[in-house]
């Protein structure tokens, strides 16, 4: 028996998005998982100690063979783990990377999040990453048997109509506009962008911001401050999160997409920015540099540089020439980019393999005829 031990959190982007997929993979191609849909954390879970509790009895309850866990919920599952590791049963851990870099206010939470995390790891068999770089955050915290699985998250099409595009008047209209897609965190940078725009404040530009914000939030406020300070608000516009309809427009209709994160493990939004063929300024950090390459289809800078943000947009800025160039790189590289199909059969080729040689759990196709209904 398969125990998906994740559950569905607000929106469908990101991390979000790979888990709920992940979660189908393994509804298509295997008997006997549960749940039979991931759902949403109820209000009365919301104290971490009473979901380590909630995760507990759902595992004593099944006492599953696998079971799948994010990294992300490491101290809400700490207690499920321990009680499956006594047990000698099998652990797969789905993580994104990010998370190891996050940085807490409150040291004490940071030395707890980090201990449970660790400990995850080291009781891991199966770890499923989506980038080298992510694979790369992981170091000495595995067991040393562990299987390490990189699977390319894919992305899904949001544009139907992408060769109507007229790139050459795009990267010549005036106001510029610049895109960010992302929520509005300290780990997506929108700060040192804020910062890069007020030095730039004479060029003829606007800024869409396309993500979640919280307008009582600590970081959203800093974010404002410098807009408001630098004498840039009307040139943003904050549009909360969007819909795949009007992203695509966003998209089809912006200048340059500007991705400034301090990380990424790995950075879906570049994806759906290079098939819309749009120039790319971003951070070279985390598995950014995995998706475009600097001088070819994007200008990569060093993370928390303001000033070299604001270079970079100046050099597009002048040079429509380079966009044109940027443009037909982007497209090409579209043509090539990971699909969820693609991501299907490597979960195929890596990671069901690798839960056969671990646990003896066959997929649903190979188990015909074996007299078993669970391995």
């Amino acid at each position: 028996m398969i125990l998906f031990l994740t559950d569905r959190a607000e929106g469908t982007r990101g991390g979000e998005e790979d888990n709920a997929r992940l979660f189908s993979f393994f509804r298509e191609n295997y008997e006997d998982v549960y749940p039979e849909r991931l759902t949403k954390v109820t209000g009365d879970l919301k104290s971490p100690w009473k979901h380590a509790k909630y995760k507990l009895n759902l595992v004593r309850k099944y006492s599953p063979d696998l079971t799948i866990v994010d990294i992300s919920a490491a101290t809400r599952n700490f207690l499920a783990i321990r009680w499956l590791k006594k047990r000698q049963k099998k652990i797969m851990t789905v993580f994104l990377g990010r998370r190891m870099t996050f940085r807490y206010n409150n040291r004490l939470l940071e030395k707890t999040v980090r201990f449970c995390e660790a400990y995850t790891l080291a009781n891991s068999d199966i770890i499923c990453v989506n980038s080298e770089y992510t694979a790369g955050l992981i170091g000495g915290k595995a067991r040393r048997r562990a299987k390490i699985i990189i699977a390319r998250p894919g992305t899904s099409p949001i544009s139907t109509d992408i060769e109507k595009i007229d790139t050459g008047s795009r990267n010549r209209q005036r106001p510029l506009i610049l895109l960010f897609v992302g929520a509005c965190t300290k780990v997506k940078g929108l700060k040192y962008l804020a910062e890069a725009l007020t030095k730039i404040r004479w060029l003829d530009f606007r800024l869409r911001v396309a993500g979640e914000y919280n307008i009582g939030g600590a970081y959203y406020r800093k974010v404002n401050k410098i807009i408001e300070d630098g004498g840039i608000a009307d040139k943003v516009d904050f549009s909360g999160f969007v819909r795949a309809g009007r992203l695509s427009e966003f998209y089809r209709s912006s200048s340059i997409y500007v991705l400034p994160s301090l990380s990424e493990g790995y950075g879906r939004s570049l994806i759906e920015a290079l098939s819309f063929g749009l120039p790319i300024i971003a951070s070279n950090t985390g598995a950014i540099p995995e998706l475009v390459k600097d001088g070819e289809n994007a200008i990569l800078v060093e993370p928390k540089n303001p000033e070299a943000l604001a270079e970079a947009i100046m050099r597009l800025a002048s040079d429509p020439e380079k966009m044109d160039g940027m443009n037909r790189a982007n497209f090409e590289k579209a043509r090539n980019a990971q699909t969820w199909d693609m991501f299907s059969k490597e979960l195929k080729t890596k990671l069901v393999p690798a839960i056969v040689e671990l646990s003896g759990i066959y997929p649903t196709e190979k188990r015909q005829g074996r007299g078993n209904s669970s391995k």
